[in-house]
C-alpha cells in the first residue's frame, strides 16, 4: 500500500489486528463488482454499525477519487503545460504554413523557367511535393528526437499514461505532416498554374 501518494516508493509496513493497537482513525476498504461503489454506502454504514455502533463513518469514498485526490497537486501543474502545448502546437502549425507557402514562392521563377522548356504542371507539383514533404518528414524526426528527450524529463509528473503513448505520438506526426502536406499541394498548385507567355 502506497501510504505517501502514488508516486512515493513502497516501504516497509507491518499489519497488526486492530485491537492490538488502536487509532483514532480507522479505514475500511470495501471491493465490489457494481459500476458505482456508492450505491452500497449505506449497507457498508449499516454493517458497520451492526458490529460496533459507536463507530462513526464520516466519509465514503470511491478508489477512483482517492487516487484524483492523490494526484490533484499534479493535475493543477500539468493543466497549464498542456495549455501551453496547445499553443505551442498552434504557433509551430502556423509557422509550418507559412514556411511552406513561403518556400514555394522562393521557386516561382524556377518553376517558370521549367514550364517554359515544356515541363508539365503535374511534374511541377510533384517537384515542390517531394521536396515540401521530405523537408517535413526530416523536420518531424528532429522533432520526435526532442520530444523523446523532453518526455523523460516529464515522466514523474504523469500517472496512468507513459511519456511515450503511441497515440499522442502518432496522432501530432499525422498532423504536422498533414498540414505541411496540404499546404504543399495548395502552394504547388497555384505555382505551378504560372503563365510562361
Amino acid at each position: 500500500v502506497k501510504y505517501a501518494g502514488l508516486d512515493a516508493p513502497l516501504g516497509p509496513a507491518i499489519y497488526v489486528p486492530w485491537a492490538l493497537l488502536p487509532s483514532g482513525v480507522s479505514r475500511l476498504i470495501v471491493r465490489t463488482t457494481i459500476n458505482d461503489p456508492l450505491l452500497i454506502a449505506g449497507q457498508v454504514r449499516s454493517a458497520i454499525r451492526a458490529v460496533e455502533p459507536r463507530f462513526a463513518v464520516t466519509e465514503i469514498r470511491t478508489m477512483r477519487e482517492e487516487v484524483a485526490s492523490s494526484i490533484a497537486d499534479r493535475r493543477a501543474r500539468l493543466v497549464p503545460a498542456l495549455a501551453f502545448a496547445g499553443i505551442g502546437l498552434v504557433i509551430a502549425l502556423v509557422g509550418l504554413f507559412a514556411l511552406t507557402v513561403r518556400s514555394v514562392a522562393e521557386r516561382r521563377r524556377e518553376l517558370a523557367i521549367r514550364a517554359a522548356f515544356g515541363a508539365a504542371p503535374g511534374q511541377a507539383v510533384g517537384l515542390l511535393m517531394r521536396d515540401g514533404v521530405g523537408t517535413v518528414l526530416l523536420g518531424a524526426g528532429a522533432g520526435f528526437v526532442g520530444s523523446a528527450i523532453a518526455a523523460s524529463v516529464l515522466r514523474p509528473l504523469l500517472y496512468g499514461v507513459t511519456p511515450f503513448d503511441p497515440k499522442t505520438w502518432i496522432t501530432v506526426g499525422v498532423v504536422m505532416v498533414s498540414v505541411a502536406s496540404a499546404t504543399t499541394f495548395v502552394s504547388a498548385r497555384r505555382a505551378a498554374a504560372i503563365d510562361t507567355k
